[in-house]
């Protein structure tokens, strides 16, 4: 052997066993040839959007990409249909901190438009709308496209328990990358099918990725509002998974409805007890309507 082929495969000794090989994220459209092809199956719209900056207000889509799949009652995929893929022109030019990561130019989205009819026709006929970052995307494709507020929405990031099936983080690349692919990111196309690849991932229970997400979206939630928590506090609510809502001012984090006596005694413990100062007797909790989500 070589030594430039023994660099590359390693030695005798076990070394090649210390190395793993990815596989780049490749969709084949059509039947998958997997699961039970019942009727009717479950559709899914799995969405992405690029954007021209990170604030609701300011910032404006760029780039939008929709892909369908059907699933059996396992969660298993049976079909991928073609994907959508929009640009639109922001109006403004594309800040050269975007074009870098997304590799869109002024010149890829002059005078384009996104075809709200052809969007709206499509997700018309999905039961469900999937992200990996829905509370990203759900607010700028509601701001854009007013309906879509209102439908079903599922987040890969966060309706699933990734620790729980043995791995670690939640951002896509990372996920996918144990998972054992890889793929390029910051395009909406790429980042579709790359949160398509995880959805039909094992889980450990033997089922899917997807199983779990379409279980968590279908539990009922509620918000809890962590209301007169004193500053000192915000590091361990957000250890506790709350998010800071900057419109209402207020430490708040999405549970399940079953969870809500754990929630409360925690808070009870470590938020609202009287050593701790807070400015109000405890929390708000309130239900949450899958409109309510991600928004």
């Amino acid at each position: 052997m070589s030594t430039q082929l023994n660099g590359l495969c390693g030695s005798a000794t076990g070394s090649i066993f210390d190395r793993r090989i990815l596989r780049r994220v490749a969709l084949d459209e059509g039947p998958t040839g997997e699961g039970v092809v019942e009727i009717p199956q479950t559709v899914a719209a799995v969405v992405d959007v690029e954007t021209t900056g990170l604030s609701l207000e300011s910032d404006s889509i760029i780039e939008f990409a929709l892909r369908r799949i059907h699933f059996d009652g396992d969660g298993i995929v049976t079909n991928i249909e073609p994907a959508h893929v929009w640009r639109e022109d922001p109006g403004c030019p594309i800040p050269a901190e975007v074009t870098r990561l997304t590799g869109l130019t002024d010149d890829h989205v002059k005078d384009q438009r996104i075809d709200e009819d052809e969007v709206l026709s499509l997700l018309g006929g999905s039961d469900l709308l999937i992200a990996h970052f829905a509370a990203f995307d759900k607010p700028f494709l509601a701001k854009r496209i007013t309906p879509i507020a209102d439908m079903v929405w599922g987040c890969s990031c966060v309706d699933i328990d990734w620790a729980h099936n043995g791995f670690e983080g939640r951002a896509l690349g990372w996920l996918c990358a144990q998972a054992g692919w890889f793929f390029d990111g910051h395009r909406a196309l790429a980042d579709v099918d790359a949160a398509i690849t995880l959805l039909r991932h094992p889980a450990l229970d033997n089922r899917t990725i997807l199983t779990e997400l379409v279980e968590n979206v279908r539990r009922p939630r509620l918000l809890v509002e962590a209301v007169g928590a004193e500053f000192e506090a915000k590091g361990i609510l957000k250890a506790r998974g709350y998010r800071w809502n900057q419109v209402k001012r207020v430490w708040q984090r999405e549970i399940f409805e079953d969870r809500c006596i754990a929630e409360e005694t925690w808070l009870a413990q470590n938020i609202y007890s009287s050593e701790n100062r807070p400015k109000a007797m405890g929390p708000l909790i309130s239900q949450i309507g899958h409109e309510d989500r991600f928004l």
